[in-house]
C-alpha cells in the first residue's frame, strides 16, 4: 500500500475546483476515484500544449522522474 498518491484535480479559474472519478486502475476495493499514480509523491503534472508531438501534450516530472502523456491520464 503506497504512502502517497497523485491524484487529479482540475479547475478553469483556479478557485473552484472538481476531482474527476477517473480511476484508471482498481484500487483496492475502489474502481472508481481521482488516483492516478499510486506512490506518486512529489510528482506534478503540467500541461504542454504547444510540444509538437501528440504523445507529449502533457509532462509528469518530479525528483529525478520525468513522463509524458497524450491526456495527462495515463
Amino acid at each position: 500500500k503506497p504512502e502517497y498518491y497523485m491524484c487529479l484535480a482540475e479547475s478553469r479559474d483556479g478557485i473552484r475546483w472538481t476531482k474527476p472519478l477517473i480511476g484508471p486502475v482498481k484500487i483496492q476495493a475502489h474502481a472508481k476515484h481521482n488516483i492516478v499514480i499510486p506512490g506518486g509523491h512529489g510528482m506534478c503534472v503540467i500541461r504542454t500544449a504547444d510540444d509538437p508531438s501528440p504523445n507529449k501534450k502533457y509532462r509528469g516530472l518530479g525528483g529525478r522522474d520525468l513522463a509524458f502523456s497524450p491526456d495527462g491520464i495515463h
